[in-house]
């Protein structure tokens, strides 16, 4: 027995007014007569009852059996009893005997409105209508659930889950100290405030979210580097070393796994010449950037070539992902197309250049970072506080030139 309804029948200028039920009753001082709703443990209306005056027994009222998604069975048992009660009319003091008009108890499934205007027989949950004939809300789920459809109900186990509020599937029975979203609102006997319980949330969906982040980021890894039966988890730091002086790919795997697993050095360090990820990274598009915005720079500032005097650090931003500047689209799209697995994976970094005893140094700062993977729009992870999956990772690429 979880909760009650109760109807109020009122005699006034010999009309009779009808209080509709809710799941928890309406209440006035008049005559009235509670009936009494037995759920089960997903919080479904199974049976109704009440006191019957006349025979001074406890009445069946009305029985619910449901399909698995909530379509209530057909056939039998959809007649609605109802018993006589006693009021006392206000315009004579007599009393009478009043048969209930039969309203039909519409808090069903879930324990929520069953809106049957138009033939619709659609739940009215807290957040969005369920239709029980097709087993699919009408509208998308408004908390984000990955490994769901939108429009999946009760994570694909009515058995088990109940989704009330119409956000988030709950076990057992409503949660009254729940907001609408299936949050609870009370914890150890303290409020918890809307900014907490929404920074909870964000927290297990930044959980979610990174778990799928992690497992793809490692099959991308296994994808470029796998030999000889060896896995990642194998190798030592000398294995990677080796790896790092004779395969490109090989390196963008390591790197990967890596981030991915928050395992291995925070800072990499490699050079041109001697590592084949520096070297494909400083060719082509990118070395020609870099010496192209050097020179423009050294230009603004009327520096003599011809003496190939020492300069300064000059920065050099690497631009790839677009910005909202629309012109910044194209170009972003044609430096995608031009650029090989290791500009790929390293993407937007910076370039310090400087011109020293005649030579073109050039060093290119790169960090991995949950910000970037998440295009920009999530938090980053610092590898110092401990190694969590996707905590930045750091690589420096060093190039030195003779100029002649």
């Amino acid at each position: 027995m979880s909760d009650f309804r109760y109807q109020i029948f009122l005699k006034m200028n010999f009309q009779l007014l009808t209080f509709n039920p809710a799941p928890f009753g309406h209440g006035m001082s008049l005559s009235f007569h509670f009936q009494l709703n037995y759920k089960d443990h997903l919080g479904n209306n199974r049976l109704s009852y009440t006191f019957d005056p006349k025979t001074e027994q406890v009445k069946i009222l009305e029985e619910n059996h449901y399909y698995p998604f909530g379509l209530k069975h057909g056939n039998y048992n959809q007649t609605r009893k109802d018993v006589k009660y006693q009021e006392l009319a206000l315009s004579k003091k007599e009393v009478k005997q009043v048969v209930p008009e039969a309203v039909k108890f519409k808090y069903l499934y879930n324990g929520k409105e069953l809106q049957d205007e138009l033939g619709l027989n659609l739940y009215s949950m807290d957040m969005r209508q369920y239709d029980p004939a097709i087993a699919r809300w009408t509208s998308i789920d408004p908390v984000v659930h990955f490994d769901y459809s939108m429009y999946l109900a009760f994570d694909n186990n009515p058995v088990f889950w109940a989704d009330p509020s119409g956000a988030d599937s709950e076990g057992g029975e409503r949660c009254y100290t729940c907001d609408v979203f299936g949050r609870q609102t009370i914890e150890n006997g303290r409020y918890i405030t809307v900014l907490e319980r929404q920074q909870r949330a964000k927290a297990e969906q930044n959980g979610t979210i990174d778990k799928i982040a992690v497992a793809a980021l490692k099959e991308t890894a296994r994808i470029f580097f796998y030999v000889d039966g060896k896995d990642f988890s194998d190798l030592s730091e000398a294995d990677k070393q080796k790896v790092f002086k004779t395969d490109e790919l090989g390196t963008i795997g390591i790197l990967l796994w890596e981030f991915a697993t928050g395992t291995g050095k925070e800072i990499r360090k490699f050079d041109v010449g001697i590592h084949p990820f520096a070297d494909r990274l400083i060719e082509g598009r990118i070395l020609g950037e870099i010496v192209k915005e050097f020179n423009d720079k050294l230009k603004a500032r009327g520096y003599d070539f011809s003496k190939l005097e020492n300069t300064g650090t000059v920065n050099v931003a690497l631009e790839f992902s677009p910005n909202k500047n629309p012109s910044s689209w194209l170009e972003s799209l044609i430096k995608h197309v031009n650029s090989n697995p290791t500009q790929f994976f390293v993407g937007g970094a910076i370039a310090k250049v400087k011109i020293q005893n005649k030579n073109l140094m050039i060093q290119i700062y790169n960090e991995t970072s949950r910000n970037s993977l998440m295009l920009h729009i999530g938090k980053n992870y610092d590898r110092r506080n401990g190694n969590k999956p996707l905590s930045t990772i750091k690589q420096y690429v060093n190039a030195k030139y003779r100029i002649k």
